[in-house]
């Protein structure tokens, strides 16, 4: 099926991908927003919320010992209560996938969206140290879209290096996953927002109007898609 104009295959992993603050969650977004306006039934969506502080694990914030900030994910969750919410930023992929069979056995969820791949790994689990190789993560990923029938739509960050380019549009190989694993991927949405490189060269009265994203869609097997501006307009808060 089409969703926002993007080719999302059931069964597949669709990755977002860009550098933080070029709007893959308001990408995300969108998409659930079109979902649940073309979908009627409740329980089709759930996402994965993995990732809540640099400071502190969302147990810390749970227990009471510090106040939590709402997040811009958690806003959102808590405008659409229909789509079934997981948060835990310390979660393995053991307990990824007996929470994805639980959905699917229980709910009639057919679109998983994750907001973050900070996913623990099995070796990784009594160390509590996240897994940053996005090879592993998409290969999981894909097992989990496969095994369980449901479409993935997961973010991705782009390597950093780009940004030394003087065109930071991001490409594939920023992914920093292996193409064998890419082989299997069913789709990536490039991302890119010009006004966050360009912003300090803006005049004063200039700098708060963000632009709009580009959007570049790559199907493996199928055309390629240019860049294209006119994609989506963000909202003013985001």
């Amino acid at each position: 099926m089409r969703i926002d104009n993007i080719e999302i295959e059931e069964g597949g992993l669709t990755i977002v991908a860009g550098r933080p603050a070029m709007g893959k969650s308001v990408f995300c977004q969108s998409m659930i927003k079109d979902l649940l306006h073309s979908h009627k039934e409740n329980g089709e969506i759930a996402l994965f919320i993995l990732d809540y502080t640099n400071y502190y694990g969302y147990s810390y914030y749970a227990s009471g010992k510090q106040r939590a900030k709402e997040s811009q994910w958690m806003r959102f969750a808590g405008q659409h209560p229909t789509v079934n919410l997981i948060h835990d930023d310390g979660m393995c992929f053991g307990q990824f996938s007996t929470i994805l069979g639980y959905l699917r056995k229980h709910t009639p969820v057919k679109y998983i969206f994750v907001d973050s791949v900070r996913i623990l790994s099995e070796r990784s689990y009594f160390h509590n140290e996240y897994v940053f190789d996005q090879t592993e993560i998409a290969r999981f990923l894909v097992k989990m879209a496969e095994q369980y029938n449901v479409s993935i739509i997961a973010e991705f960050n782009a390597d950093r290096r780009l940004e030394k380019r003087s065109d930071k549009h991001p490409r594939v190989w920023d992914l920093n996953i292996k193409d064998d694993v890419l082989s299997n991927v069913s789709s990536i949405v490039l991302v890119y927002r010009d006004w966050y490189y360009s912003r300090m060269d803006l005049f004063p009265e200039q700098r708060n109007k963000k632009n709009k994203m580009d959007i570049e869609f790559i199907q493996f097997g199928k055309k390629k898609f240019e860049w294209d501006s006119n994609y989506i307009e963000p909202d003013p808060d985001e």
